[in-house]
């Protein structure tokens, strides 16, 4: 199991790394058909808030489970924009998980590891982001 310190060095990365998060993120992701045609701010949408609740997540190292935190719930706007812009369902779950491959290598990178409590935070997070933008979407088909 990660100990908080490296689960506080794992957030302060991905606040100090979150702009080359990014354009890494948006660089793999404009390889999906309905999103070569995105602008900056169209693409980002959501994902800067996001990247913002992981690090928070793992800041406070919080044992919530998935059920719990969703009911605490986050915007689900992520797959309302994604469906007004042509999206395909599938694509919008693609993009998350780019995100969560982009996260992981940031960590290996720094000699940090997704086990236990770091990878329980983090499929949390996710998770929930990736439920109620599928919800979402799914409501406005």
């Amino acid at each position: 199991m990660m100990n908080i310190p490296k689960l506080r060095k794992l957030a302060a990365l991905i606040k100090d790394k979150r702009t080359d998060l990014l354009a890494q993120w948006r660089e793999q992701v404009r390889q999906l058909p309905s999103a070569k045609h995105l602008d900056t701010p169209t693409l980002n949408d959501h994902v800067p808030a996001l990247l913002d609740e992981l690090a928070t997540a793992f800041q406070t190292a919080t044992d919530e489970t998935i059920p719990e935190a969703l009911v605490e719930g986050s915007p689900p706007m992520h797959g309302l924009q994604r469906f007004q812009a042509g999206c395909d369902i599938v694509e919008v779950v693609a993009e998350y998980n780019i995100l969560r491959g982009c996260i992981h290598d940031l960590a290996e990178s720094h000699d940090l590891s997704f086990q236990g409590h770091a990878f329980h935070i983090m499929n949390r997070v996710f998770d929930e982001a990736i439920g109620l933008a599928i919800q979402t979407f799914s409501t406005q088909q």
